[in-house]
């Protein structure tokens, strides 16, 4: 069920004191993954064109997005840094997985909902502005 499962991009750049000056794919206080991040995966929507989690709901998708096999996908990223932030910089990419977001396992499972493991896939860490 390629709509339960998430893969995300989590970026961070760290200034030469080790304070982080940009993110983009930190998962909000509900453990969900805030819009504008690098994503894969998809999201139904149901014959109204609302977002829906259960396939047999599904009507089409809202948004579609996977990584060919053998093949890679790339996005472009760009910051404003503060001015007060000092070289160099550290450019942290991390490659998220998990099997649901939170919400659906929570809607699926009530009481006994859990929280769903994130699995790093792959990472990357480079020094800039030296």
């Amino acid at each position: 069920l390629t709509e339960l499962r998430e893969m995300w991009v989590h970026v961070r750049v760290l200034d030469a004191a080790g304070a982080v000056v940009f993110e983009s794919g930190a998962l909000d206080d509900h453990g969900e993954i805030p819009e504008g991040t690098m994503r894969f995966g998809a999201a139904l929507h149901d014959a109204d064109g609302e977002y829906t989690f259960k396939p047999w709901e599904g009507a089409g998708f809202l948004w579609k997005r996977q990584v060919p096999a053998k093949g890679t996908e790339a996005d472009p990223f760009s910051a404003s840094l503060p001015a007060e932030a000092s070289a160099p910089f550290t450019i942290e990419a991390r490659l998220h997985y998990r099997t649901a977001p939170p919400h659906v396992v929570e809607a699926v499972m009530g009481e006994e909902a859990y929280e769903p493991k994130i699995v790093e896939m792959a990472s990357a860490r480079v020094e800039v502005g030296g």
